[in-house]
């Protein structure tokens, strides 16, 4: 099976503008634990990604 038949076309991403209790409330909201980060929402330019795995910075807000 290819990446492109099970991928998610269009996933929750979060604004690269956000705050890091944002993207937790956005992924506690949304019961996710991977955010891309996009330029913004608009033009959904990939920046880069968080995860519930990062550093204390997300992962104390969203197991919190």
């Amino acid at each position: 099976m290819r990446a492109s038949e099970v991928m998610i076309c269009y996933p929750v991403v979060a604004s690269a503008g956000a705050t890091s209790s944002e993207v937790a409330a956005l992924m506690r909201l949304k019961n996710i634990s991977v955010v891309p980060v996009v330029d913004n929402p608009k033009d959904r330019h990939y920046m880069g990604t968080i995860s519930d795995r990062h550093p204390e910075e997300i992962q104390g807000i969203v197991v919190g």
